[in-house]
């Protein structure tokens, strides 16, 4: 029997994403998991993204990607450098985040048997993979981990992946043992993060519309200020000109602050609201942090999104992604029932930390590693 926190592994993180979304940081956190007990930690990423860089200051090994990132099945062969890490490194897991370097990588392993597949995602899946050749390449998938609950159904219905494959995982968020810092009475303070892989303006400007229409809204007196949170200097964002002209032409210059930020959750705490602009995760984790750090939060309406707020109670508000009309209603609804939502982000506390938090985390994690690892080993024999 193999047990994780003894017998050393080496484990390929497989992300070739230049995006820096939830999925991404998730992947470091699990890298992070795994380094501290002393296994071996490789990353297969794209040169120069973000999380290349993260994964560079964490001393990781990175192994890049080259070719076309939407993978066809013409286009397999390009991935034959994995093959060679896996066999040339004596890979023990390969843990894939998302479905697009799933299906290569299962079919690549469907003669070593005794190398573990694991699959994380945060999407909603719209397409049904249930035709006959994507069969045996989802069998060969061990477990697949999820940060909701609620994707469950629909992971069972678009891939048909048995229910005791799914895990839920939550986000591993390490929680703040500080209490709320103090906000501003005479501003009210929002904030939402832009990663430095975003290039259409759009992503952006619906919320930059919505803080001009509260600027100019009749009904409140109150003063706005908008911060727009990136892991990357601004001057350096394909987009900048465009929003830089939006805020000049709007003249509200004084309103926005463009930030580079390393620490987002204690940027946080001194918002009055955070506003979730992603509309392809199934959430934010971000979000999450948020709630955490009792800021109400605003976010793209999706089924995972409205469970959340089903579950924790008045603590924020959806809206319809890139609607800059319904964003401005939702901010307007918060600022009416800030502090009731403030209580209730007291009361639910526990609950957010206990779903979402690291408390349990690291240890689930890698002892699910060990349960699929423990499985292939009776099934296929120890490996050598």
């Amino acid at each position: 029997m193999i047990d994780i926190y003894k017998d050393q592994q080496n484990i390929l993180f497989v992300c070739p994403s230049e995006y820096w979304g939830t999925g991404e940081r998730i992947a470091i956190r699990d890298m992070i998991t795994a380094k501290e007990v002393g296994h071996n930690v490789f990353l297969y990423c794209l040169r120069d993204s973000s999380l290349h860089n993260k994964a560079k200051q964490l001393g990781i090994d990175c192994f890049f990607h080259t070719g076309k990132k939407n993978l066809k099945l013409r286009h397999w062969f390009q991935l034959s450098e994995i093959r060679k890490i896996i066999r040339n490194f004596d890979i023990s897991i390969v843990h894939c985040y998302g479905l697009n370097f799933f299906w290569p990588i299962s079919y690549f392993l469907r003669k070593k048997k005794k190398v573990s597949l694991i699959l994380s995602l945060n999407s909603d899946i719209k397409k049904f993979y249930l035709d006959f050749y994507y069969r045996p390449l989802i069998s060969r998938l061990d477990l697949v981990l999820l940060p909701l609950r609620e994707m469950f159904e629909s992971l069972h219905g678009h891939l048909d992946i048995p229910l005791m494959k799914m895990e839920f995982m939550g986000l591993g968020l390490q929680c703040s043992s500080q209490k709320m810092a103090p906000r501003r009475v005479d501003v009210w303070e929002f904030g939402t993060f832009v990663g430095g892989h975003v290039d259409d303006p759009e992503h952006v400007l619906p919320v930059l519309r919505t803080l001009s229409s509260l600027i100019s809204h009749e009904e409140t007196d109150r003063n706005f200020k908008l911060y727009l949170l990136s892991d990357k200097e601004w001057d350096k964002f394909v987009i900048y000109p465009e929003l830089a002209k939006y805020i000049k032409e709007h003249a509200i210059e004084e309103f926005v602050s463009f930030e580079k930020v390393s620490d987002v959750e204690s940027f946080q705490r001194k918002l009055h609201l955070w506003i979730s602009l992603n509309n392809h995760e199934a959430i934010e984790d971000y979000t999450i942090c948020a709630l955490l750090n009792k800021v109400p939060i605003i976010t793209p309406r999706n089924p995972f999104s409205m469970e959340i707020l089903r579950q924790f109670g008045n603590v924020g508000r959806t809206y319809k992604a890139s609607d800059s009309r319904e964003l401005k209603n939702r901010c307007l609804e918060v600022t009416r029932d800030e502090d009731m939502m403030l209580q209730n982000l007291t009361h639910v506390s526990d609950q957010v930390e206990r779903t979402f938090g690291v408390v349990s985390y690291k240890n689930q994690l890698l002892k699910l590693y060990e349960r699929a690892l423990n499985k292939r080993a009776r099934l296929y024999g120890p490996r050598s």
